[in-house]
């Protein structure tokens, strides 16, 4: 019986871990019409640097939980892509040429928002389009008037 319970608890545990790790790559879409079953999956990686060091990206409460906003150029549509563990993310979008208008982050308890203007296109014949590694670099001083930041 013992054996029994514990063998559900692991799977329970198993299930819950893997439900989390499949949510952090989710996108929440202004407009529905922009995700659908059968649009392509874009994929890549998001690093963060601020001042000189690689910051974790992850998921939670006190994680540094970085956003991308889109915008299809077409259509003049947002869409908020999240990103998952280890700055990397996958959305599927409908086809379209895409901007990335800014990207958001945590720095000392406080939301920062940077404009950024990386464009790509999501072919309809495409089933997987890899859009690489974004990288934001940015440093921060801490002075006498408060904090001043350079993206």
């Amino acid at each position: 019986m013992k054996g029994i319970f514990r063998n559900k608890a692991v799977t329970s545990a198993a299930l819950f871990v893997a439900t989390l790790s499949l949510s952090g790559c989710a996108i929440s879409p202004s407009n529905s019409d922009l995700i659908r079953a059968d649009s392509p999956v874009v994929f890549g990686k998001l690093e963060l640097i601020k001042n000189d060091e690689r910051v974790k990206i992850g998921d939670g409460f006190l994680a540094n939980a970085p956003l991308i906003y889109l915008e299809n150029e077409d259509t003049g549509k947002r869409v908020l892509g999240k990103i998952g563990v280890d700055g990397e993310f996958a959305w599927r979008l409908a086809p379209g040429n895409y901007r990335v208008s800014k990207i958001s982050f945590h720095h000392s308890g406080q939301r920062v928002e940077t404009k950024f203007r990386q464009r790509f296109s999501v072919d309809q014949d495409s089933e997987i389009i890899y859009v690489g590694t974004i990288k934001l670099v940015t440093r921060f001083f801490a002075g006498y008037h408060g904090v001043d930041g350079v993206v």
